[in-house]
Order: structure tokens, then sequence, then C-alpha cells
């Protein structure tokens, strides 16, 4: 079931803002908000960062892995495992 609320659009100089209902709260304090037509979609920005790493794994599933000269050390917790120059 989908929950409605009318809710008034203020007009600014610098855009236009709406007030988000307490029951419509989101769960981050960063949104991204889209078009589909003449609807607004708004989410929280965890969702969009779950869409881009989901490309991004899919992207690189179809990659060739490195050949072994161009492999990178791995990384303990403790740090490099070599030293650095820096």
């Amino acid at each position: 079931m989908s929950i409605q609320r009318h809710v008034r659009l203020t007009r600014n100089v610098g855009g236009d803002t709406i007030s988000i209902p307490p029951e419509f709260a989101l769960s981050s304090d960063d949104v991204v908000i889209s078009k589909d037509g003449d609807r607004l979609i708004i989410e929280p920005e965890t969702a969009r960062s779950r869409r881009g790493n989901d490309a991004l794994l899919a992207w690189l599933a179809t990659q060739e892995p490195l050949p072994p000269e161009d492999a990178i050390d791995p990384v303990s917790r403790g740090g490099a495992t070599r030293p650095v120059e820096l």
C-alpha cells in the first residue's frame, strides 16, 4: 500500500522547497533526487551507492585479472607489508 500526503511547495529564488512529513523520514542525511517524467524521486544516498557498487562489481567481473607484473601486494591490517618511499 502506498502512503500519500499533501504538502505545500515553497518557491524560493534558489529553488523549490518541501517539508517532508515525519512518516516519510529518510534513513540518511544525504539524498539523491531524480526525475522520471513528472515524478520526483527522493532516495537516501545509500540506495544510490548500492546501485553504483552493484554496477561497479558487475563491470569488474567482466575484466581480465592483472598480469603478475602489475599485481599489487596485499596490505595487512597493520599497514604496508614492505617499506614505501614517499
